[in-house]
């Protein structure tokens, strides 16, 4: 899987691909042990493992449906690459990332020069929940 695949999918063998790895994490969060779903999940290479500050999710299990439904839902596997439309946009642009999320801060990177009025914010010491991590540096960039 392509690093930058968080603007979505070129193809639609990757995105099925994905709609099958989603429907296992889905099922996972329905029916499976609630904190070793969260274990599993918070253990994401993207999460940056446990995190600080970055909210407790147990009481998520209380709405397994909905998060199994936000898997399918908002998975990638249901967007095409996006991409060759960032330079569509017309507004001025802030791209907002934790310094420890390699991942969005690689797609970030990628993807600035066709942002033409934007600019990307890193937030010091913080992953993909930056803004839960780091609720004041977030709020200082913004």
């Amino acid at each position: 899987m392509p690093t930058s695949d968080a603007a979505g999918l070129a193809s639609e063998r990757e995105r099925i691909e994905r709609m099958a790895v989603v429907a296992e994490w889905a099922a996972g969060a329905l029916c499976g042990d609630w904190n070793q779903f969260l274990g599993d999940w918070n253990a994401h290479a993207v999460l940056g493992g446990a995190i600080e500050g970055g909210g407790d999710r147990r009481s998520l299990g209380q709405r397994r449906q909905a998060v199994a439904r936000s898997f399918m839902e908002w998975s990638l596997g249901k967007q095409g690459d996006l991409r060759p439309r960032l330079a569509e946009i017309k507004c001025p642009v802030l791209w907002v990332c934790g310094e420890r999320d390699e991942k969005f801060r690689s797609l970030a990177v990628e993807v600035e020069p066709v942002l033409g009025d934007g600019r990307i914010a890193v937030i010091p010491d913080a992953g993909h929940r930056g803004p839960w991590e780091d609720p004041e540096g977030f709020a200082s960039l913004v």
